[in-house]
């Protein structure tokens, strides 16, 4: 039976799996990402491979990386959090493992994910949008993943809330209020005790005064994040995730914002949870070197 590894490799944690060619997870764990500097991710990921390199017999490697880079050469032009990887080959770096390698966005690998097991499956227009401590974001156009100049398309936490001049305004991107690093910090900011994400739903619910109109704003951010992805793709539905997203009331609350905010976009467009949380990155990434690799054709 064939094996490849999958690595999804985030700001805080580096998840990774030996996974068959249906996407069954064989084994799985994960570890702490590394401080960026140190340049010790390398020799996390090398630690990684080569233990599971000697209990099975693998024949590739997927990665989900942060950044915007070039799936073909490896080439990192940017790597989010990870800054070991900017400006790096990084397909050239893991080259003495001596495996094929490929690599992908960890926002396209979410996407990835959903077209091929997930809630985009017979959609060829659809949109993610992922929602953790910043904004992540994919497109699919007529049934191909649209990567844009420098892999740069669905960078949603870009978009503008109004013009200014000033560069160090970070107020005017959307990213600073659709996102839940943002929100957590303002939530947490005069208090003695910070909460979590669970407790913050959780007094929204119950009303408390200060956590609703935050969390409001929030929400009306989401929204007309959404409402603008409809204008701009008009998708036929657009994916959610992010652990926020598994909330209760989160998605009702945006769909009917988007509804309040513009009743032709939200009828235009459905907007949906990903199917695909924790192992989304991986799953991805697998799908992304299956199909480049030609061992399975594309969904």
């Amino acid at each position: 039976m064939a094996a490849y590894i999958a690595i999804d490799i985030g700001g805080t944690a580096i998840k990774h799996a030996v996974m068959d060619s249906s996407g069954q997870i064989l084994i799985s764990g994960s570890e702490h990402t590394p401080k960026s500097g140190t340049r010790e991710i390398y020799k996390t990921i090398d630690s990684v491979c080569k233990t599971y390199m000697s209990d099975y017999a693998v024949e590739g490697l997927a990665l989900s990386v942060p950044g915007a880079l070039e799936p073909a050469t490896g080439w990192m032009y940017t790597s989010g959090a990870v800054k070991d990887f900017t400006a790096v080959h990084l397909k050239e770096a893991f080259a003495y493992l001596n495996i094929p390698i490929e690599i992908e966005n960890d926002a396209n690998c979410v996407a990835l994910a959903e077209k091929w097991k997930g809630n985009a499956q017979g959609i060829d227009n659809f949109c993610c949008f992922i929602i953790g401590t910043g904004i992540g974001g994919a497109v699919f156009i007529n049934g191909q993943l649209y990567r844009g100049v420098k892999g740069m398309a669905g960078e949603y936490g870009l978009m503008k809330r109004y013009f200014t001049t000033d560069q160090n305004d970070k107020n005017v991107n959307f990213g600073e209020f659709a996102a839940m690093g943002p929100l957590m910090r303002r939530v947490n900011l005069n208090r003695i005790e910070p909460i979590d994400g669970k407790t913050l739903f959780k007094l929204y619910k119950a009303g408390e005064t200060d956590i609703k109109n935050t969390v409001s704003t929030f929400l009306d951010s989401v929204a007309v994040s959404c409402a603008n992805i409809i204008a701009c793709y008009a998708p036929q539905r657009i994916l959610i995730g992010g652990g926020v997203s598994e909330e209760e009331i989160f998605l009702s609350e945006v769909q009917k914002r988007v509804k309040n905010f513009d009743p032709l976009l939200a009828d235009l467009s459905e907007i949906e949870r990903c199917y695909f949380q924790n192992q989304a990155g991986m799953v991805g990434a697998l799908y992304h070197f299956l199909i480049t690799r030609n061992i399975i054709k594309e969904n």
